[in-house]
């Protein structure tokens, strides 16, 4: 096709898998365009390497990575991939270096942060290699991350009990959330990690960028497994609206929202899992 060129994304990690992949609470993709090899999100452990190597993906040369936000499961082999990155370009909204916990009732108190080792070896890059994103920032031609995400619909909440201290008495908002876009020649697609700050508030975000966007994927971890029905109800009486082409739901979405939408969004959802390859086709 005379003026394009052809991005592919990889899901590398997911919570589902056909073997021989392997599966794991956790989330990674591999995206591949204009030359670039940008890691988005590097799941929680062994599965990454295990399912890279069947896939013949090499996690040797990358360019960038993307760490969606501070939670273990999206962060759990950083140390590792900057050992055999040294050069890597690191991007993050910078509140991703906090300690932080979880909390569920009848559950001891969850440490859900990075490993001080994983942490370390952020800090430990050169300064001109760390990009802390608050607001959209572009990544390479055509790629884009959505820096901090206002929190605007009444029914958006991060989809759990966070805090900020084992005392729970600081509530964790999860401000470093931050989601990816591409600029497609038929329109933007959308890569999420967990969108703890909502699919509805990160749609208009990215929205607000363009005069009239057209958004052709939707694709990730959605966190609407403690969701209430009105709140997933609204989630895809709005997709329906936008008129998304393509949803694609996965990682932290939950089984009674997976089934919900699609119930309602038919032919035009489906489930992720790993090793699922997503095309773009992007302006060369």
């Amino acid at each position: 096709m005379a003026g394009t060129s052809l991005c592919k994304i990889k899901i590398i990690v997911d919570n589902k898998a056909e073997s021989p992949l392997i599966s794991e609470h956790g989330f990674a993709a591999l995206i591949e365009s204009g030359g670039k090899r940008i890691l988005f999100d590097t799941g929680q452990g062994q599965a990454l390497f295990t399912n890279a190597e069947i896939l013949n993906i090499s996690l040797t040369e990358l360019d960038i990575l993307i760490l969606s936000h501070g939670h273990y499961d999206h962060s759990g082999n950083i140390a590792a991939l900057i050992t055999d990155n040294p050069q890597i370009e690191f991007f993050a909204h910078p509140d991703c270096l906090q300690k932080r916990y979880s909390y569920h009732e009848g559950q001891p108190l969850k440490y859900v942060g990075l490993t001080e080792m994983d942490r370390d070896a952020i800090r430990g890059l050169p300064f001109n290699k760390i990009h802390w994103c608050t607001g959209r920032t572009k990544i390479t031609d055509g790629i884009y991350i959505t820096g901090f995400v206002p929190r605007e619909h009444q029914l958006e909440d991060t989809g759990g009990n966070f805090y900020l201290d084992r005392g729970m008495k600081i509530p964790d908002i999860i401000k470093d959330d931050l989601s990816l876009w591409l600029e497609g020649i038929r329109g933007l697609t959308v890569l999420c990690g967990c969108c703890h700050s909502g699919i509805q508030n990160t749609i208009n975000y990215i929205s607000s960028h363009y005069e009239t966007p057209e958004f052709v994927t939707l694709a990730g971890g959605f966190h609407l497994k403690n969701s209430s029905d009105d709140r997933i109800e609204s989630s895809i009486k709005f997709l329906k609206n936008l008129n998304i082409h393509h949803t694609i739901g996965g990682h932290c979405t939950g089984e009674k929202a997976l089934k919900i939408f699609c119930r309602s969004l038919g032919k035009s959802f489906s489930d992720s899992e790993t090793g699922l390859t997503i095309n773009v086709h992007m302006h060369s």
